[in-house]
C-alpha cells in the first residue's frame, strides 16, 4: 500500500465515526484524492456512505467509512521500505476540456 493510500486510511481511522469525506464545488471537478479514495473503496477499504450536496454552501461532499479491513491495514505498521514507493497519479479522473470530471 502506498503512503498516500496509508494516509488517507489513517485519517478515517483518526476520526471518531471511522469516516473520511471529500469535498468538490457544486460546479467545479472532484479533487484529484478522489482517485486513491476510489481505489480504496474497490479494494473493499472503504465504502461510500453517502452524497451530499448543500446548495446553500456551493458544494457536494461524498462520505466513506472505513471497513473492518480498512481499519486492520491503517493499524498495521509500515513494512520497510514504502516511503520509497511512487505515489499514485491522481490526475486521471479529469479532463482539461471543461473542467468536467470523467465518471
Amino acid at each position: 500500500m502506498t503512503p498516500d493510500l496509508l494516509a488517507i486510511l489513517r485519517r478515517a481511522a483518526a476520526d471518531p465515526e471511522g469516516l473520511a469525506s471529500i469535498t468538490r464545488p457544486r460546479q467545479g471537478v472532484w479533487p484529484g484524492e478522489l482517485h486513491l479514495i476510489r481505489l480504496l473503496e474497490e479494494s473493499e477499504h472503504l465504502m461510500r456512505v453517502r452524497l451530499r450536496d448543500s446548495p446553500a454552501e456551493g458544494t457536494v461532499t461524498a462520505v466513506y467509512a472505513l471497513t473492518p479491513k480498512g481499519r486492520r491495514a491503517a493499524a498495521e505498521e509500515p513494512k520497510p521500505g514504502t516511503d520509497a514507493e511512487p505515489a499514485l497519479p491522481i490526475r486521471l479522473r479529469t479532463v482539461r476540456a471543461g473542467n468536467r470530471p470523467l465518471a
